[in-house]
């Protein structure tokens, strides 16, 4: 997707939903490609190849790890989207002490253009 600032984001989806199956060239765990969401790992690995390649000539592109939460939480400090439901300007991310702490990145826009797939992660507190 091109952002009218000029920015690009790929969504490769479950291919490499996690910036490590990129960079190490490897699929899911075992227990997802072959148990949970049966997947043809072969073709997998293919397709991670070619989006490393296209990485390599596409400096400028950005590929989204919609399911990595240190990714994801990368780029809300560098201000690509933010945390939380509505305007950014008024969201308060903060709970009460001692209850659990809930990130969630949800459906938030990016600071110039569409938005982001979500990812709610729970963390104790």
């Amino acid at each position: 997707m091109a952002l009218a600032s000029g920015r690009e984001y790929l969504f490769p989806g479950d291919v490499t939903s996690m910036e490590r199956n990129l960079s190490e060239t490897r699929g899911r765990s075992r227990l997802v490609a072959d148990w949970l969401a049966p997947e043809n790992r072969r073709a997998v690995i293919g397709w991670i190849k070619g989006l490393r390649t296209l990485q390599a000539r596409t400096p400028g592109l950005t590929i989204a790890f919609q399911h990595d939460r240190d990714w994801l939480l990368r780029q809300r400090n560098d201000g690509a989207f933010h945390i939380g439901f509505g305007d950014p300007a008024r969201v308060q991310a903060r709970k009460p002490a001692g209850q659990a702490q809930t990130t969630s990145v949800q459906a938030a826009p990016f600071a110039d253009g569409p938005a982001f797939s979500s990812l709610t992660q729970g963390a104790a507190g």
